[in-house]
């Protein structure tokens, strides 16, 4: 329910203030606040999960409201996964995640950058370019299309 939901937000936000204020502190945790060089940093599993919290509260707005109340959710995710990236700028997951968003809320350009900051690699391209093609393709940026084919089809002409 939506009030579970709320209550899942408050208890994972708790949690990673807890964790990533003062990562020593953190049960069971490490410190790695010093290694930007990590791609996980403390309390980024909390930050994550209350982004995807988010996410399901966009998908679960009354019918009536949806696109305004599911933008609102959206927005929050995405400024969530903006701050998670500043802080822990290795972390996969977060760029992952930011483009599913920014894919959402037609942010092609940035959703792009974000793909190729992903630094992935000869294969990767294959599984991975799936993610981002189409939207380049139905949003004519045709050169950044050819380009991302290219470097997929690279791997197999070697």
């Amino acid at each position: 329910t939506n009030e579970q939901n709320n209550e899942r937000i408050e208890k994972y936000t708790k949690l990673f203030k807890e964790w990533s204020a003062d990562p020593a502190e953190a049960p069971g945790r490490a410190s790695n606040a010093s290694d930007n060089q990590s791609e996980v940093q403390n309390g980024d599993e909390f930050l994550l999960l209350i982004v995807w919290d988010l996410i399901t509260k966009s998908r679960k707005a009354p019918a009536d409201q949806r696109s305004s109340e599911a933008f609102v959710f959206l927005l929050k995710a995405l400024h969530l996964l903006q701050y998670g990236i500043k802080t822990s700028p290795n972390n996969f997951h977060f760029k992952l995640c930011s483009i599913f968003l920014l894919r959402q809320l037609a942010g092609v350009p940035e959703s792009f950058k974000l793909y190729k900051a992903l630094s992935i690699k000869y294969i990767q391209h294959d599984t991975m370019g799936w993610l981002i093609h189409s939207d380049l393709i139905n949003q004519a940026f045709s050169g950044d299309a050819t380009s991302n084919v290219s470097t997929a089809l690279s791997f197999y002409n070697e």
